[in-house]
């Protein structure tokens, strides 16, 4: 799974959405479609576009003597706070590839699943693979609510447990093994950069020491997790429940009623385990905050994706904070880079830059993964 360098892409006369570019996506779909099994290509128009932060995506109509049916192109923006990932690879050689891997191991898997990948444009940063029906997980967050119905809450659980294992079986797949310090060197540059760009932000809720404190401790984390063991495996690179289709699954015959379906592996790489597992985890303790959230529920959701997860690997503390790290300092990002306006939003976004500040702040602040693991694990 290795892609080329990447090079000077999407030129202005054959931008992602342009004629020119649609017309190389049909000669590429032409050719792939018939190589699948599904007909000669009759068709292909676009019927969506949607504008990411990082990537352009259109959804596009196949006409074949089989029928209609839908695909998705996605095509990456080179924004510069990713500049580590594309300036290194394609991305989308990287997620086509990765997409080709594990396509085939989980089609057997009864309720996980990663979309189908159908070809790539290594030259104009775009791949395309099979439009999944479904509902965004995160969608079904109002389960956490106070009153929210019970019914909803178990099938949550029940999609949270499903997603734990998927990405037990998708470290399974990427090869798992011991790494090295040089496994950490991501982390770090992904940390180092957006807290440069929180020191540039200059916002009046960040403590001035913030910054050189959290740098302090981020060089002592990075010491001690390299001189303790590292297991690394496939890191998807966005993990969570904004990536995760709930898909009910009939129309293709699966003897299945609901599936998780996880997409979007821009950034693919291998690193340390715990760190897509975090990011979960951290994200339902964020969402607990909020007051409508009642924080049990959340728990409790937490605790099913860490049954279905079932890691029997032992981590070390420090590998544990570091990987939380990375989630915190994502996550004061995030509130700075995507500003709110409504009040109770804003409310709770201020909630939570002082919840993590106080964190990165507190060298003894308990960690997500430590505490729920020093709990009672829920039975299936």
């Amino acid at each position: 799974m290795t892609s080329s360098l990447a090079s000077d892409l999407h030129d202005s006369a054959c931008a992602p959405g342009s004629p020119e570019w649609l017309e190389e996506v049909r000669a590429e779909m032409a050719v792939a479609w018939e190589s699948l099994g599904r007909g000669k290509l009759e068709g292909c128009e676009i019927v969506e576009s949607i504008k990411r932060s990082y990537s352009q995506v259109h959804v596009l109509e196949i006409q074949s003597p089989a029928g209609r049916a839908q695909a998705v192109a996605k095509s990456t923006v080179r924004d510069p706070i990713n500049k580590p990932s594309w300036s290194r690879e394609i991305q989308a050689s990287v997620e086509f590839e990765i997409l080709e891997h594990l396509h085939a191991r989980f089609d057997p898997l009864p309720g996980l699943a990663v979309p189908r990948p159908i070809c790539v444009l290594p030259e104009r940063d775009t791949f395309i693979m099979d439009f999944v029906p479904g509902s965004l997980l995160a969608e079904s967050h109002s389960a956490l609510r106070w009153f929210s119905p019970r019914l909803a809450f178990k099938m949550m659980g029940s999609d949270y447990q499903r997603l734990g294992t998927w990405l037990a079986k998708f470290q399974e797949f990427t090869k798992p093994e011991q790494g090295d310090a040089s496994h950490l060197q991501g982390i770090e540059g992904r940390i180092r950069l957006r807290l440069e760009r929180i020191q540039q932000a200059q916002d009046r809720r960040i403590p001035s020491h913030l910054v050189a404190t959290a740098e302090r401790r981020l060089k002592s984390l990075l010491d001690e997790a390299a001189g303790e063991s590292i297991p690394i495996a496939g890191r998807h690179g966005d993990f969570g429940p904004w990536n995760s289709i709930v898909s009910d699954d009939q129309a293709s015959g699966r003897d299945v009623s609901r599936e998780i379906v996880v997409f979007d592996f821009m950034g693919y790489a291998r690193e340390p385990r715990p760190l897509d597992a975090i990011n979960v985890l951290y994200f339902l303790e964020h969402e607990s905050q909020s007051i409508v959230t009642s924080p049990r529920r959340a728990r409790d959701v937490q605790q099913r994706f860490l049954y279905g997860y079932a890691s029997q690997e032992v981590y070390s503390r420090p590998l544990l904070v570091l990987c939380e790290f990375h989630a915190r300092v994502y996550s004061i990002w995030g509130c700075l880079s995507m500003p709110t306006d409504r009040r109770h939003h804003k409310w709770q976004q201020n909630k939570s830059l002082r919840r993590n500040i106080a964190w990165l702040l507190d060298e003894r602040a308990p960690g997500v993964w430590q505490d729920l693991q020093s709990r009672t694990r829920i039975k299936a």
